[in-house]
């Protein structure tokens, strides 16, 4: 496989994605994995409400932004912009709102199997030297 160059790189899109039946919708969804400032987004959500009682997974505000972070068009962009969230999400029932984010979470490693599956993962049963390091470029020529 050929290393890309910095031309390929911009403009790619490397997401991720699955479809979610929505026959109350007369069709599917496209969920995907969020991009990196989506994912920072959800991550200062968490952060922001870690004091409150109500700020577990299952915080509908929450799963709403989940939703609507995840939800793409059939080219990967997002399909839902923010100001908008309210006048789509107003005709999903609750088990849709569930179906959707039940993917959502698992495709972006938020659900409990996602996050079991990373620690099974996890540098622990993994060897040190894994090849991914970056040379020490600090020495001198």
């Amino acid at each position: 496989m050929a290393i890309l160059t910095l031309e390929q790189l911009k403009g790619s899109k490397a997401f991720k994605s699955e479809r979610v039946p929505a026959p109350e919708l007369g069709g599917d969804l496209l969920v995907r994995d969020f991009a990196g400032a989506d994912r920072d987004r959800v991550v200062r959500f968490l952060h922001e409400r870690k004091a409150d009682a109500d700020a577990g997974l299952n915080n509908w505000e929450f799963m709403l932004l989940v939703i609507m972070l995840a939800l793409a068009n059939e080219d990967g962009t997002r399909m839902v912009p923010d100001d908008q969230a309210g006048e789509v999400f107003v005709g999903f029932g609750g088990d849709l709102l569930r179906r959707v984010y039940d993917v959502a979470a698992r495709v972006n490693g938020l659900s409990p199997e996602s996050q079991d599956d990373t620690v099974k993962n996890s540098a622990s049963n993994q060897s040190l030297d894994s090849g991914t390091g970056l040379p020490d470029t600090s020495a001198v020529a």
